[in-house]
């Protein structure tokens, strides 16, 4: 059975939860008392009817505002109770991304790499003179698929490990790389394909020609 998965911004326990709670009606407890202030006002001739109404808008507006929050928060207990995992996964995707990019040398990022795939398959094409990249992951993650059950509860499909990628011109690809200066220097007669491949370690390569 497919797992339900609740996503979030902000995950925390169901305690910490019902102290917003507290703190939401609080400030709504504060609002209504302005509106008594407001009305004290305007019955003794302190304040005008336009300014009062112009006021007294802009607090509903606010109550409004908390009581949805607290609305949602409800939501979130409901879900926790229930024993739904909670899964802050761009907290997880920013703290993973910070790391990444401070990778530098070859043993980081192939270490990286092994973590999610198994191997890579280069494939060269003569009439066309492209490469097809066959991606094997260590996990079930191409044309997997989120669909939503309910508001802030998903259900997961699980997808292929398989991912190909076609007619990867070389030529193409080194001379965009260039223009991004995300080259330091070309290195002659061989694919970029084919590092990008042996990155992996122990890939395999399947060729009509060898692939250079």
């Amino acid at each position: 059975m497919s797992p339900k998965i609740h996503i979030s911004r902000s995950p925390t326990s169901a305690d910490d939860l019902q102290k917003s709670i507290k703190h939401y009606y609080k400030n709504i407890l504060r609002l209504e008392d302005n509106l008594v202030e407001l009305l004290r006002k305007k019955l003794t001739l302190n304040l005008s009817e336009k300014h009062y109404l112009s006021l007294e808008g802009s607090i509903n507006e606010e109550i409004k505002v908390y009581r949805n929050k607290i609305l949602e928060i409800e939501k979130r207990i409901e879900i926790i109770n229930n024993g739904i995992e909670w899964y802050d996964w761009l907290d997880e995707f920013d703290k993973l991304y910070d790391t990444i990019k401070n990778y530098r040398t070859f043993k980081q990022k192939h270490s990286f790499i092994t973590k999610y795939i198994n191997k890579v398959d280069v494939d060269w094409d003569k009439d066309n003179s492209t490469h097809t990249l066959t991606i094997t992951f260590n996990m079930n993650i191409v044309r997997d698929e989120r669909i939503r059950k309910e508001k802030y509860v998903f259900e997961l499909l699980e997808g292929t490990n398989v991912s190909e990628i076609h007619n990867i011109n070389h030529t193409k690809l080194n001379n965009q790389l260039k223009k991004k200066n995300k080259l330091n220097s070309v290195v002659q007669n061989h694919s970029t394909v084919t590092d990008f491949a042996k990155l992996r370690g122990w890939s395999t390569l399947h060729s009509r020609i060898t692939a250079i």
